[in-house]
């Protein structure tokens, strides 16, 4: 299976960028190589 990493230095506090990384409301902003992001199984 193919693999990428991608590095990116950002000037923000790690708990922000933490923050968004993990909030999939937002992921489709960001991630590029996804077209759908959801929890399932009692998330909301």
């Amino acid at each position: 299976m193919p693999s990428a990493t991608i590095t990116q230095d950002m000037c923000y506090p790690s708990w922000e960028v933490f923050s968004l990384l993990h909030d999939y409301s937002r992921r489709l902003e960001w991630d590029t190589m996804l077209c759908e992001a959801r929890l399932t199984q009692g998330h909301e």
